[in-house]
């Protein structure tokens, strides 16, 4: 009976990649935050948020309530990478334990 022999090649392919790249990207669509925040159902009208980005300006927000005498909070961290503050009101009067800092990373 003959032997079987077996023989495998590997194929080494070398590129390179230029130092400068020109052209354009299309980053992944912005993702929202959303903040579930108390507030009954008797003071919903008067909820409202501000935001600001990393460097100080104002992020549209959008309130809504939910039925569970809750609000639920949205922006968009279009500003980038950093510090945003959240202050969330009832009222006029600030809600305890703002302004509700969050670091947003990796856009």
């Amino acid at each position: 009976m003959p032997a079987f022999t077996s023989t495998s090649t590997t194929t080494t392919t070398t590129t390179s990649v230029p130092k400068t790249v020109v052209g354009s990207i299309k980053l992944p669509t912005q993702q929202n935050i959303t903040a579930k925040l108390p507030c009954s159902k008797e003071h919903q009208d008067t909820a409202r948020a501000e935001c600001t980005g990393p460097d100080g300006t104002q992020v549209e927000t959008q309130c809504s309530p939910l039925d569970d005498n809750t609000m639920k909070v949205v922006f968009s961290p279009s500003l980038g990478n950093g510090i945003y503050s959240l202050n969330y009101y009832i009222a006029d009067k600030i809600f305890p334990g703002c302004p509700i800092q969050m670091d947003v990373k990796g856009l």
